[in-house]
C-alpha cells in the first residue's frame, strides 16, 4: 500500500503543499462567503432597495473623510 502521494503521482511535498493550498483556499471561501436565511437575505435586498437616510453620524464622518483625504486623486 504506498502513500497518498503516490497514488496521485506527486511527490510528497508536492501533494502536502497542494493539499495545504486546497485547505486555504475552502478556509477563505467559507469566511469570506456570506449565508443568509430567507428572512435575512429579504431583509437585505429590502436595505439596498430602500436604503435609510444618511443619520449626522454618517455625514460627519463623510464630511471628515473629504477634509483629510484627498478625493480628488481617487
Amino acid at each position: 500500500m504506498g502513500t497518498y502521494a503516490e497514488h496521485t503521482g506527486a511527490s510528497v511535498s508536492q501533494f502536502m503543499i497542494e493539499a495545504a493550498m486546497e485547505k486555504a483556499c475552502n478556509v477563505i471561501q467559507e469566511t469570506e462567503t456570506l449565508h443568509l436565511s430567507v428572512t435575512s437575505a429579504d431583509a437585505l435586498f429590502a436595505a439596498l432597495d430602500n436604503p435609510p437616510k444618511p443619520n449626522s453620524k454618517l455625514l460627519k464622518a463623510t464630511q471628515h473623510y473629504k477634509e483629510t483625504v484627498n478625493v480628488d486623486n481617487h
